[in-house]
């Protein structure tokens, strides 16, 4: 999920994720992404790979009260000024 990793830090909350990378590779796990947006980009959810943990991450997320933005490995999430949209 490394590609598509600046899409969720973008947002405010990184945990859940941790279902695609294992989180003891890191040396630090800071859980709180950089709040650009605040909506969590849940990626991948058409993937074959990833598609059922991201919309799993996403679930948890959306169910503690997250905003989230589901998108699949086609499309973006398009953010200028108060537009937000999926191209």
């Amino acid at each position: 999920m490394a590609a598509s990793a600046a899409a969720v830090v973008a947002g405010l909350r990184l945990r859940h994720f941790d279902n695609q990378d294992d989180p003891s590779a890191a040396g630090e796990v800071i859980w709180d992404g950089l709040g650009l947006t605040d909506i969590v980009v849940v990626p991948h959810v058409d993937n074959e790979d990833f598609g059922a943990g991201c919309r799993e991450a996403g679930d948890k997320l959306k169910a503690e009260g997250y905003r989230t933005q589901l998108i699949t490995d086609t499309q973006a999430l398009l953010i200028d000024g108060d537009e937000r949209r999926v191209i």
